[in-house]
């Protein structure tokens, strides 16, 4: 699944800032290697002050490429320096990123994990046990064995169906890849901090198309669902409709007759 991240106006995003701060991260790494555009192993060999483009500004040399094409072994990409959201790469210190790199961004909500960390070990592993296998459905486990998804490979790449867990058991994502571009139909769980978003409709040479289903449920005892249809074109939301009563009712009233006043 490809990650979408919209491209807001500079008030917006300075005014909601603080909410837009609070990324739900977890560490369901193998999620984010199918949702990233680009995963990527580097070493940061410089890193600038915050420059006139409000970033800081990043010489990266790449060490592995595990998913997407990168042009040769040097990269500058850059970060925000100017928001409560900004953070700085650490020159000299290397990392797996996981992203879309628009523009060469590596964004805030977008995973990246440094060498130092104790997780870095165990996602190298499984990113080298992927981009080595050939032919293979693979399980990929935690250190506790508890299953974070099955996947079918084929020359590095996934090509099948894929199922991605959480620590739970819930099913987070399922769906077909096609030598790594998703296709067809898949359904994705996102569980949040008191809310529940459940998604499903299809993909297209990698984009969301046509109309999807998505189920917003609170996660306590009231269960209270909302249901709305989400149309997109070329992974583009185009039109969405709530699902319901009232807004059914607005949507398809006949539009009320004007009543001209007769005088005698």
């Amino acid at each position: 699944m490809k990650r979408t991240f919209t491209v807001l106006a500079l008030f917006f995003m300075i005014s909601a800032v603080s909410f837009a701060c609070r990324c739900q991260m977890d560490e369901a790494k193998l999620f984010y290697f199918v949702e990233a555009k680009y995963v990527f192993r580097a070493e940061v060999k410089s890193a600038s002050d915050c420059g006139d483009n409000n970033k800081y500004t990043y010489e990266l040399d790449v060490e592995d490429v595990y998913k997407g094409d990168l042009e040769g072994d040097e990269l500058t990409v850059y970060t925000d320096c100017i928001t409560s959201c900004a953070f700085k790469l650490e020159e000299d210190k290397t990392y797996i990123f996981f992203t879309d790199l628009i523009n060469n961004n590596i964004g805030f909500c977008e995973y990246k994990i440094e060498k130092k960390e104790a997780e870095y070990k165990s996602t190298q592993a499984f990113l080298n046990k992927i981009k080595n296998t050939r032919l293979d459905f693979l399980t990929i486990q935690d250190s506790k064995k508890n299953k974070l998804g099955e996947l079918q490979i084929r020359e590095g790449k996934l090509d099948g169906l894929v199922k991605i867990y959480y620590p739970n058991k819930t099913v987070r994502l399922r769906g077909m890849f096609i030598k790594g571009v998703p296709s067809g139909g898949f359904e994705i769980t996102l569980l949040r901090r008191k809310k529940k978003d459940f998604w499903q409709g299809d993909y297209e040479n990698g984009e969301r198309v046509g109309m999807w289903i998505h189920i917003t449920s609170n996660i306590d005892e009231s269960g209270k669902k909302d249901y709305e249809h989400v149309f997109y074109e070329e992974g583009e939301i185009v039109e969405r409709h709530l699902m319901d009563q009232e807004s059914q009712i607005e949507r398809y009233a006949p539009p009320k007759k004007e009543v001209k006043e007769v005088k005698e």
